[in-house]
């Protein structure tokens, strides 16, 4: 399985969001659903491609909203 034609990879970093705060939040359903699916698609290529990737970081701020 995996990412045919891809190198593997000694870090990959994960940084990508949709961002606007607890505005975006409270006024925007979508552009939340929209950064869930960027993080579930980068899950999903990281289990399909483990044996190509070394050391992973995921810096996801919003996700620490109070």
């Amino acid at each position: 399985m995996g990412t045919p034609g891809f190198p593997p990879f000694d870090r990959v970093f994960a940084l990508a969001s949709i961002v606007g705060g607890r505005t975006k939040i409270d006024g925007d359903p979508v552009g939340v659903g929209m950064d869930l699916a960027l993080d579930a698609l980068f899950f999903l290529w990281l289990v399909r491609n483990k044996d190509k990737v070394g050391k992973v970081l995921y810096a996801r701020a919003w996700k620490c909203i109070w």
